[in-house]
């Protein structure tokens, strides 16, 4: 039994992905712009994913997030989609120079044509190696950490939880994670689907939903894995630094799923003093009573 429900946890999880992706390449295919066509799909499976979160909760503690729900909502859609709009527009603009002049000319590609499946799975292969870099190097940097350490801020998990960034963190990671598909030449179909794929798996990674993934956690970064990457204890929280898939933190031993009594404990940032306010949020950074990064439950060093 346990074994058929894992099976089916699986299946779901699967689902949430694959669903929205596909949605959204339909969407794009039809002449709908890519960026409303990833919003339709990101809502839509956001929409289902909010209702799972009130029936199948992982934590019931974790449920009462709603005081903090008007900031993760601006997070979500200021923060987080505003930022990533406007610093895809910007790379668009370099990569389009960086191909002339390698080139001579702006026709030249040097991404594969081949089965979009196929394109989808090396952008998440060559994204998320520049954003597990960026991520853990944010986690060991004082100035960095200043910025990112929002992110972990939440003492409770839910899929808005996922929007929660410091603009400077959304810039970082998304440059980290599009510049060289774009410089490649990757198209934009490329880009919408792995947009959907990505934000899809951020709401699923901190989501309050009790997904058993098996054995996918051994190749996604799922809500399990990334759970920990939250978690107060400095030896857990150091781990897990994946966008999407698990392959860089298996090479680089940092990947960590805890058995047993070491499921789950709590979540977020104990000397996090900042309040729950957007604006305050913004200004953390840059005020001189934001915990030490040593406080706050990683170690850095400066620079």
């Amino acid at each position: 039994m346990n074994s058929l429900r894992q099976a089916l946890w699986s299946l779901t999880y699967l689902s949430c992905l694959i669903v929205p992706v596909y949605v959204s390449i339909v969407i794009y295919r039809n002449g709908v712009p890519p960026g409303i066509s990833a919003a339709i799909a990101i809502g839509g499976v956001g929409v289902c994913m909010l209702f799972m979160q009130r029936v199948l909760a992982f934590r019931d503690d974790w449920r009462s997030w709603r005081k903090e729900l008007a900031v993760d909502l601006l997070h979500y859609v200021f923060s987080t989609g505003t930022v990533s709009r406007l610093t895809e527009l910007a790379l668009l603009a370099v990569a389009t120079g960086v191909a002339a002049a390698l080139s001579g000319s702006h026709e030249v590609i040097f991404w594969p044509e081949t089965h979009i499946a196929l394109q989808l799975l090396l952008a998440l292969l060559i994204a998320d190696a520049g954003t597990w870099a960026v991520h853990r190097w944010m986690h060991h940097s004082a100035f960095l950490w200043r910025f990112h350490s929002l992110h972990h801020s939440s003492e409770r998990m839910h899929i808005l939880a996922s929007g929660r960034s410091h603009p400077v963190n959304t810039a970082l990671i998304y440059l980290a994670q599009t510049a060289p598909l774009i410089v490649l030449g990757a198209p934009a179909e490329v880009l919408v689907a792995l947009a959907v794929f990505t934000a899809s798996n951020g709401m699923l990674q901190h989501s309050n939903i009790r997904f058993r993934i098996g054995l996918l956690n051994l190749l996604l970064m799922g809500p399990e894995l990334h759970r920990f990457h939250h978690s107060v204890d400095e030896a857990e929280s150091a781990h897990n630094f994946g966008s999407n898939i698990a392959l860089w933190d298996h090479l680089a031993g940092t990947w960590l799923l805890p058995t047993g009594e070491a499921r789950m404990r709590d979540v977020g940032l104990p000397a996090w003093l900042t309040r729950v306010n957007f604006f305050d949020h913004l200004a953390a950074p840059f005020r001189r009573e934001l915990p030490a990064p040593d406080d706050a439950g990683t170690a850095v060093t400066e620079g």
